[in-house]
């Protein structure tokens, strides 16, 4: 058994001891960097990986010192495996590599009660099982490799659909405040009490809201490009049509008083204006006009015309009438 083979100056409850203190040491290092948990690519000393490696590797070498009284010198390097396969899965391949030839020589010193350099059978044997090791270590560190690789692909992919998904509900959040605000113009400009038309970069009417068919008695069908111009009264057509060619031509804001008929036959004085709309470029893209109404302004004009008259004339008689008392 092992303690038989050992001497009583063994070494090995000292590299035990110093195993166990830097497993110990490694143990801590790793809750108090990663909360507890083990976080897969965190960034830590090289010392501190080689160190956790041969710890876990000494572990390895306790759990076989525990089976000695079963295995005894049978299966010398079952520990090696063990060990070196989660340090290197913990670790990585270099670290794992060296927790392989630390507890490789450790369990032929140990366990296999052996002298190899007596023995080239036995010795060409655990150089067979070192290579084995080796190839172990090398497919642990793949495996180790590859599923880092998928925990970072799935955490870079999880970190795409988290952007997207923000992405996504701020152009829904975007596209839900254009509408909004769409459907609030286009109840300002339907519900405002002058006409409102709208006009291309040539002058072709696109658009017009309720106040100007109720104005002019008008259609969609019959406002829509040039067709707006036969609401004006017959004495102000060319002047108008001249004046709204010179400022789109120009691109000159339009200002005129001019006469629509609606289509009843009633005449209304209106006040026409429009404004070029430009792009960020400079370009003028398009025309946005208004049509105000100047009927009652007239109707007041002429009451308050009337007033002064009609005072002039009181005055003139009361003046009269003084004269000649």
């Amino acid at each position: 058994m092992w303690c038989q083979r050992g001497a009583s100056s063994s070494p090995w409850p000292a590299a035990l001891a110093a195993a166990r203190s830097k497993f110990s040491h490694a143990s801590r290092w790793r809750s108090k960097n990663s909360g507890g948990a083990s976080r897969p690519g965190a960034s830590r000393p090289t010392c501190s990986i080689a160190a956790t490696a041969l710890a876990i590797g000494a572990a390895g070498l306790v759990v076989r010192w525990l089976l000695d009284p079963i295995l005894g010198a049978q299966q010398p390097y079952f520990g090696v495996l063990v060990g070196t396969s989660l340090a290197t899965l913990w670790c990585g391949f270099g670290p794992g590599l060296a927790a392989l030839a630390f507890t490789f020589v450790a369990s032929e010193w140990l366990f296999s009660g052996v002298d190899v350099l007596t023995h080239p059978v036995h010795l060409l044997a655990s150089l067979i099982t070192f290579a084995f090791g080796a190839v172990v270590v090398w497919l642990m560190a793949g495996q180790r490799t590859a599923r880092d690789d998928a925990r970072r692909d799935a955490a870079a992919a999880d970190h795409r659909r988290a952007e997207l998904q923000r992405e996504v509900e701020r152009r829904q959040a975007l596209e839900a405040e254009l509408r909004h605000s769409r459907e609030e113009f286009r109840t300002l400009v339907e519900r405002a009490p002058v006409g409102i038309l709208g006009a291309d970069a040539k002058g072709l009417c696109t658009f017009a809201n309720r106040t100007w068919y109720d104005l002019t008695g008008l259609t969609p069908a019959d406002t829509l490009g040039h067709a707006w111009n036969r609401a004006i009264h017959a004495d102000d057509l060319a002047a108008t049509m001249d004046r709204w060619n010179e400022s789109v031509a120009t691109r000159h804001p339009y200002v005129n008083e001019l006469r629509v008929v609606h289509v009843d036959g009633t005449v209304h004085p209106v006040l026409a204006t429009a404004q070029p709309i430009y792009d960020a470029g400079g370009a003028v893209v398009s025309f946005i006009g208004t049509v105000m109404d100047l009927t009652e302004l007239h109707h007041r004009e002429a009451l308050l015309r009337r007033l002064i008259d009609t005072q002039e004339q009181e005055k003139q008689s009361l003046c009269h009438e003084f004269h000649d008392g």
